[in-house]
């Protein structure tokens, strides 16, 4: 959760743009992506987190 929470300021920063432009802005996208949340229900074999439902649900 503390990875997840750096991408948080920068959601924030852009949050406005994505509005305006009603898609997620390409900087928050790449946070995201930096952060891992992509990865987060995929299986480690596969380069991701595994993480439970739960702990997906609290990040996003």
């Amino acid at each position: 959760m503390e990875r997840v929470r750096v991408a948080v300021p920068v959601l924030a920063a852009h949050a406005e743009a994505t509005e305006d432009r009603g898609r997620i802005a390409p900087e928050s996208l790449e946070a995201m992506r930096e952060v891992g949340l992509y990865a987060l229900g995929t299986p480690v074999g596969f380069s991701g987190t595994d993480v439970d439902l739960v702990t997906q649900v609290r990040a996003l």
